[in-house]
């Protein structure tokens, strides 16, 4: 239901659950947020009023896109990177550097309208410290959890919709057969 908000209660509603988030994670944890353009301003304002620091955004090059006549494409989402106080020093030798992009397209077989790719997640995931926590509170199809516990994390999901939960808690299950 956030997105029938108009603006100032899309920032409020978005600046109460950041909050929550913010207090249930540990010092130096990451935030990782996907928008879309419309959104990205109320978000990186929404995120630095819970008290996240700010780090930057990054890009999901879909690779395909809905055409607009006389304009440009929309085939990019953007992540919305933070840290609950900054990171500190880091351990080069096992550091991570990732590029502001990645170029991969939505999954064909969507369950969700808004469904990621497992494989843009797991890249999303790739800069957390080894048996991390990831906790999803909208974790619509899953793509989260099974990104991270691909990873080798601990993996927390909510959603509103019991048909999500349902077919989260099933592609988790058949995924524990497959592995």
């Amino acid at each position: 239901t956030g997105d029938n908000r108009d603006q100032r209660s899309y920032l409020a509603w978005s600046t109460l659950w950041l909050t929550a988030a913010y207090n249930a994670t540990r010092e130096k944890g990451h935030l990782l947020v996907f928008i879309d353009w419309r959104q990205l301003p109320t978000m990186t304002d929404a995120v630095q009023a819970a008290g996240w620091l700010w780090q930057g955004i990054e890009v999901w090059h879909k690779t395909t896109s809905r055409p607009r006549a006389n304009g440009f494409r929309s085939d990019s989402e953007f992540v919305v990177w933070a840290t609950k106080g900054p990171m500190g020093k880091q351990d080069t030798s096992t550091a991570v550097y990732l590029p502001g992009v990645h170029h991969c397209a939505p999954p064909s077989n969507r369950a969700h309208t808004t469904q990621k790719p497992v494989e843009m997640l797991e890249w999303l995931c790739s800069i957390l410290p080894a048996g991390s926590t990831i906790c999803d509170p909208f974790m619509g199809s899953g793509s989260t959890l099974i990104a991270g516990r691909n990873l080798g994390h601990q993996v927390i999901g909510a959603d509103l919709s019991d048909q999500f939960c349902q077919h989260a808690a099933g592609w988790l299950s058949d995924t524990d057969l497959a592995a």
